[in-house]
């Protein structure tokens, strides 16, 4: 009796023993999750954190590249507004038509139009955004059947081309009417300068329209320093319907032959901001 109570002394400190480490053991696994638990959150949290940064950066720089919506500024809107007045002023002076040796374009019916116009507060104002698609079939429709030639160019130049070809489409526009009204348009042309480095590498296009009077054009774009560069133009166009951004777009594919005209309005955002 004595040597079974001995045995089952013995065996049962072997249990306690055994039972007091696996305890230990399972405390410390249990442990051991939980702060790998922490480290996946904090990890998680941190990526998280981090594809957030870079996701604003990505929309950040693809905004300023032009390539998303641009916030269109208060300066913006002040500096076309000015250039804008000085243009009206040049087609208002005889003076200054005299002394540039255009006084035979007062002659016209746009002349007439242009000047007896109220140009007071625009009706509405549009932000329109010229696609590289467009440009592209721009140059098909400018070039025709020698469109192909526009890969002999340069890609430098091609960009340089295409940073121009909203201001080369009005001036193209008002070319279809005569050459009394493109000389009056390239001799009130009015530019300008001015530094906004939010505005870097943004573009376009603002359309001033008006009752009763031809719409004024002002074509800008911004260097990677910053330097913004604008050029108001009056868009000599009689028929051009500007009651909707669908209307405008519209009166802008009326340049562009009918089986082109399609791809064309694919390639131009327009959105009223007044």
């Amino acid at each position: 009796m004595k040597t079974a109570r001995k045995d089952w002394k013995g065996t049962k400190k072997i249990l306690l023993w055994i039972t007091a480490a696996a305890m230990t053991f399972c405390l410390g696994a249990c442990s051991d999750q939980a702060a790998d638990g922490k480290e996946s959150k904090e990890s998680a949290s941190v990526e998280a954190s981090s594809e957030s940064v870079n996701k604003s950066e990505a929309e950040s720089k693809k905004e300023n590249k032009g390539e998303g919506k641009q916030v269109i500024t208060d300066d913006l809107l002040e500096h076309a507004r000015k250039t804008l007045d000085l243009m009206l002023e040049k087609a208002r002076s005889e003076t200054y038509l005299e002394m540039m040796g255009s006084e035979n374009v007062r002659t016209g019916n746009e002349y007439q139009k242009l000047i007896s116009s109220d140009y007071t507060s625009p009706e509405k104002i549009y932000r329109i955004r010229f696609k590289e698609e467009f440009n592209n079939l721009l140059f098909s429709a400018a070039m025709k059947e020698d469109s192909l030639k526009i890969n002999d160019l340069s890609e430098e130049l091609k960009k340089e081309l295409a940073g121009r070809i909203s201001v080369s489409f009005v001036t193209v526009l008002n070319a279809r009417k005569s050459a009394q009204t493109l000389a009056l348009a390239s001799t009130i042309s009015t530019g300008s300068l001015y530094l906004d480095e939010s505005m870097a590498n943004g573009s376009g296009m603002l359309l001033y329209c008006y009752k009763d009077a031809y719409p004024l054009a002002v074509n800008f774009g911004c260097t990677e320093d910053g330097i913004v560069s604008m050029t108001c133009n009056v868009i000599f166009y009689d028929d051009f319907n500007a009651e909707s951004g669908g209307d405008v777009v519209m009166s802008i594919l009326d340049y562009f032959p009918e089986e082109l005209k399609f791809l064309a309005g694919t390639g131009i955002e327009i959105e009223e901001i007044q």
